[in-house]
């Protein structure tokens, strides 16, 4: 018993030990990986996790037995079928490199497989919670188990006895490994959403003013070293404080919602949309020079100008706006001018008469 509660206590530390540092692969990995990276970088990891267990495996009467289910539902849950599987892959070679090719290890690879394939089956039922599939999938693996020792152990009360062992010492280390896993993965989940929020305007979906001004810099020290241009446009929806006093601010949210979609929509994929500040909008033009720019801006005032926006589920009014445009270096060779210069132009479409575009004068 004393050994089997050492072998215990190493086999949780490594468990714990491989969460966390996923936990910080998973914390540092970029928003721009896509969600497929993700997966496959926790099926890597948990498919090491399992290969490691098999080394550390533990002994149960006169039977040699490992832990690598946890690290298969983990995986699984959590991963999908992508994560999964190159998890169980890496299980399936690591058990024939330490063990080598044989009738067992051939069972063994079987087992892998079916937990695998029997993780992905659950995780499709919505109805059940992550706990109750990763429950279900630790107790398919242990039935396996259970299989594969009646075939390889003949003697009925030391069957029993492995399988009661094997039971209680699977599930203490599967419970303990969810509680874990569960944790990191929320706390995971929430510390992207608290990134996503310092840098996303919360009611538009649009950069927020802290995130432009990053991405600002950015694009001036790439436009400086690759000698490219930069436009910048500045936007102000024409009489806004009228549409707050005459229907309120929760309806003029909606407004701000949609005048978001509009600019998205209208503007390159690859240009930078950002709410500046209340009515206020910032658009970076990436490598767009001037008259190009001036053109992308009367795209934009006239799509704003065309389009209904909600005010309630059944009430549309039209609103228009004025744009402000600088460019560099077209317009200024100071990177901190082109700012001022874009809110300068932008007063003198206010102050011309509204829904139009002003643009700083090319040098």
């Amino acid at each position: 018993m004393k050994r089997i509660v050492k072998d215990l206590f190493v086999n949780g530390s490594i468990i714990i030990s491989f969460l966390f540092l996923g936990g910080q692969l998973f914390k540092g990995e970029t928003s721009t990986k896509s969600k497929i990276n993700g997966k496959v970088l926790l099926g890597i990891s948990c498919g090491l996790l399992g290969a490691v267990l098999m080394l550390f495996a533990i002994q149960v009467k006169e039977m040699i037995v490992d832990m690598r289910v946890v690290a298969l539902a983990i995986a699984t849950v959590y991963g999908g079928w992508i994560a999964s599987l190159v998890a169980a892959s890496i299980m399936i070679v690591a058990r024939f490199l330490i063990l080598g090719v044989n009738y067992i290890s051939l069972i063994a690879a079987g087992g892998i497989l079916g937990v695998c394939l029997f993780g992905v089956i659950v995780r499709r039922f919505n109805t059940l919670s992550t706990f109750q599939k990763y429950a279900l999938v630790n107790v398919f693996g242990i039935c396996y188990s259970f299989f594969v020792f009646s075939i390889v152990v003949d003697q009925r009360d030391e069957l029993i006895a492995l399988c009661i062992h094997y039971g209680w010492i699977s599930i203490l280390t599967a419970s303990y490994s969810y509680f874990v896993a569960d944790y990191l993965f929320k706390s995971y989940e929430l510390f992207k959403r608290y990134e996503k929020e310092s840098k996303v305007d919360y009611l538009t979906g649009l950069y927020n003013v802290r995130q432009f001004d990053a991405l600002f810099n950015d694009q001036l020290r790439m436009v400086q070293e690759r000698k490219e241009v930069l436009s910048m446009l500045m936007i102000d929806i024409d009489h806004f404080k009228n549409v707050n006093d005459t229907y309120g601010h929760g309806d003029s949210d909606l407004v701000l919602q949609k005048m978001g979609e509009v600019l998205k929509e209208t503007v390159r994929g690859f240009d930078i949309v950002a709410r500046h500040g209340g009515e206020e909008f910032a658009i970076l033009l990436l490598d767009c020079p001037h008259e190009r720019a001036q053109d992308i801006a009367e795209r934009i005032r006239l799509a704003v100008e065309e389009t209904e926006f909600p005010i309630s589920e059944d009430r549309m009014i039209r609103i228009t706006i004025s744009i402000g445009l600088a460019t560099y270096p077209e317009t200024t060779t100071n990177t901190q001018q082109i700012i001022h210069q874009a809110d300068t132009a932008l007063y003198a479409a206010k102050r011309s008469g509204r829904n139009r575009v002003c643009a700083a004068e090319a040098m």
